[in-house]
């Protein structure tokens, strides 16, 4: 890191770093009632006008406001339980029973007031009958208790009267839950290959290699068959979508009907207390103090989001190595072994744990100009961390601003956040929400990304981040609920050849020239695959072809072209025109594989039957492993 060191030392001797040291600190409180109240008054209006509507994106919409209300209020306040008494509303409305029950249960852990705990207890009541739960006749001698102690002058007496009523006929009316004797439910195929790929070496089917042109990348450590999962790799660490927290978990970013939020920050809530604990102790108490000065409201881009990544990073790497002074001397290590094309992924020929190792080892290679844009940022985060964190001790907040600037572990932090930043804007990777298809507030997919507008989040996986671009490729990710990401073939690929993925956008939908200003500026790389050296027509070109023109594509396309066309249709058709309908299993990946080995015998690229063919699988594996 020796050429980020300098950068980073040259810059903190600025009068500019200098004046950020010295300002104060003019962050508003984390948590604001106020904002509180406001949120949950703009989602009580909502409610009131769609109540009886299954409008699903309005409910949505509700939520959020109820989450975000939850999110800006104190820790044990009024306006929090009040706020989850609004949510768990909602979610009786939406049919979420288990997780009103859980915001019911917080709100009363928090509310003293009589006749809004008997509100809480009457849906509780409700949600219970609604599932067939038992409890429902306790739960009602408990709002017996507190009713006693209503008054008629209460302004809530009649409405709470309704409500015991309603309540009594429920919690004598709950179905029993009989007892049934379940046999054990029977594990599909494609799941029990998920399962076994989860536990293998992810190096069981593939080999890191190291050349001038192309860098390190992966190859086949065998014969692999098209729609053969190769590995299942989680990323390092993630970071939620701000636009999403509120339906995310901050930690491993399942989805969430119930979020809990941090008791520090308004940014970050979580799907239960054990992330909220887990986060804290890996990497959120020194987030909590500084992504609100990172990201400030309603302006989240990607590059906060590689800011965000870039701090959970440092913290977990440091946290990995045991000390800023054990993960100096790990890098030193790194740093010698540059030439090794395995280094960071194995230690004496040895398979070990894809962690901050791997991470640090990725490739940097951005332009000039975007360095010069990352070093004043890395060094306000570098700032902000020792001025709002723990992360380097107390000592140092008081030193005077000419010795931190010398201080070696500062240096060395700084040079290592403007490492990791270059790092994330080459191989963040998107994890898309839990909904598929077209943009919820209908953007088209450059805006959607761009704007942070429907994804769960992002993150970097290490391994998959050495596989090298092809607007033609071999390989594709498919995410799964869990984060798990599935690397598998879209193509049959010999022992030793190079595996390819495609960063964007490939060559069937995107024309060339724009294929290649997306990597350019994205990736700083010219791509010299054959689609790009031929420029082979994208499909629409290849439909119109076929159409249009017709012995201009025979002559252009392999002789059993056509013939495979009509043949593969019935295969595809499905799969491709009507996936509502269509129930994929392993035996579909089979005969889609069986397909696409006969068609790489026979044809040649560019062909509208292996579009068809690879879009089937990717179709598939999205229909078999997104939902899991």
């Amino acid at each position: 890191m020796k050429l980020e060191k300098e950068r980073i030392s040259r810059e903190l001797l600025s009068d500019k770093t200098k004046e950020l040291w010295m300002a104060e600190d003019s962050l508003p409180p984390a948590k604001n009632p106020e904002l509180s109240q406001s949120l949950r008054r703009q989602g009580n209006d909502l409610y009131v006008k769609v109540q009886t509507s299954v409008n699903e994106l309005k409910q949505e919409e509700i939520y959020r406001l109820y989450s975000s209300s939850i999110a800006q209020a104190p820790p044990d306040s009024d306006d929090l339980a009040l706020a989850y008494g609004n949510r768990s509303a909602l979610l009786l409305l939406m049919k979420k029973y288990k997780e009103c029950v859980g915001d019911i249960d917080r709100a009363l852990k928090i509310s003293k007031v009589d006749s809004y705990r008997i509100k809480l207890l009457c849906r509780k009541i409700e949600c219970l009958t609604a599932q067939g739960l038992p409890g429902g006749k306790h739960l009602y001698s408990d709002a017996q208790a507190l009713m006693s102690k209503v008054t008629e002058e209460d302004k809530d007496y009649c409405t709470l009267v309704k409500l015991m009523e309603k309540a009594k006929v429920s919690s004598r009316s709950h179905a029993k839950n009989e007892e049934i004797k379940s046999r054990e439910d029977v594990v599909p195929k494609h799941m029990k290959i998920l399962m076994q790929k989860e536990r293998e070496n992810p190096f069981d089917s593939v080999t890191i290699r190291q050349d001038k042109k192309y860098g390190r990348y992966l190859v086949a450590g065998r014969d692999l068959e098209a729609g053969e999962i190769v590995c299942v790799e989680k990323p390092y660490v993630k970071v939620v979508n701000a636009n999403n927290a509120h339906m995310y978990c901050s930690h491993c970013l399942a989805l969430s009907w119930a979020t809990v939020p941090c008791d520090g920050c308004s940014l970050f809530m979580f799907c239960s207390d054990k992330c909220k604990a887990e986060a804290w102790e890996r990497y959120h108490d020194v987030e909590c103090g500084v992504a609100a000065r990172i990201v400030p409201p309603g302006q989240l881009t990607l590059d906060t989001v590689y800011q965000l990544l870039t701090i959970k990073e440092t913290v977990c790497g440091i946290r990995e190595a045991n000390g800023i002074g054990r993960l100096k001397a790990a890098i030193r290590q790194l740093d010698k072994a540059k030439g090794q094309c395995t280094r960071g992924f194995f230690k004496d020929n040895e398979c070990k744990k894809v962690g901050f190792e791997a991470l640090y080892t990725l490739c940097d290679n951005i332009t000039q100009e975007r360095l010069e844009i990352y070093i004043p940022k890395s060094v306000f985060i570098l700032i902000t961390l020792l001025k709002y964190t723990s992360l380097f001790g107390d000592d140092l907040k008081k030193e005077e601003f000419e010795n931190i600037v010398k201080n070696e572990e500062i240096l060395f932090v700084g040079a290592l956040i403007l490492k990791l930043y270059k790092i994330n804007k080459l191989n963040c990777q998107t994890l898309p929400g839990h909904y598929t298809g077209a943009c919820r507030k209908s953007k088209d997919t450059v805006q959607c990304h761009v704007q942070m507008c429907c994804q769960r989040g992002c993150g970097v996986v290490p391994i998959n981040s050495l596989i090298n671009h092809s607007c033609d490729p071999n390989v594709k990710n498919v995410v799964t609920s869990s984060q798990n990401f599935i690397l598998y073939t879209l193509m049959p690929i010999k022992k030793d050849s190079q595996l390819f993925i495609t960063y964007q956008q490939n060559f069937y939908d995107m024309i060339r020239y724009d294929r290649l200003t997306i990597l350019q500026n994205g990736y700083n790389f010219l791509c010299d695959c054959p689609a790009c050296l031929e420029n082979w027509p994208t499909i629409k070109e290849l439909l119109r072809m076929i159409q249009e023109r017709p012995d201009v594509y025979r002559l252009m396309s392999s002789p059993k072209e056509l013939s495979l066309l009509y043949i593969e249709n019935e295969l595809v058709r499905s799969i491709l025109e009507n996936p509502e309908n269509a129930k994929p299993n392993q035996k579909t990946i089979q005969s889609l594989s069986r397909a696409l080995a006969k068609a790489a015998r026979q044809l040649k690229q560019p062909s509208v039957v292996l579009w068809k063919l690879k879009s089937s699988m990717h179709a598939v594996f999205e229909m078999l492993y997104i939902k899991t």
